[in-house]
């Protein structure tokens, strides 16, 4: 009976585990990571994106509404390395790593009203 008991709370701990998709998705994994990290090691970090964000061959977009948390990462030019990340969140605001190198990058910047575009 307590065998079964302790199976049925690790099973239940298991769920639970697998239905928080966004548990990786925390500010102080998303450090770990550097341009020289490849494909791999970001969906080691921070999962696969779920269904508020996308995965494209060349960009992956995370968001957790329930935390107002966007991050995005780029593969430039088909790559495997990690070319350009940017996080966004209330607590931590918006930080990058490397450099945008994808048309259309400054997506989450026309949301937070900035950019990195200047202008001559």
């Amino acid at each position: 009976m307590i065998l079964r008991n302790v199976a049925m709370f690790g099973l239940m701990a298991v769920a639970v585990g697998a239905g928080s998709g966004c548990a990786k998705l925390t500010y102080e994994r998303w450090q770990t990571l550097t341009t020289e990290s490849s494909k791999m090691e970001v969906e080691t970090v921070l999962g696969t994106p779920d269904r508020f964000g996308y995965q494209k061959p060349d960009r992956w977009m995370y968001h957790n509404p329930d935390e107002q948390i966007t991050c995005t990462v780029e593969f430039a030019g088909g790559g495997d390395k990690l070319t350009y990340s940017q996080w966004v969140d209330p607590k931590h605001g918006r930080h990058e790593i490397g450099k945008p190198e994808i048309e259309g990058s400054s997506l989450i910047e026309r949301q937070t009203r900035t950019t990195n575009v200047k202008k001559p």
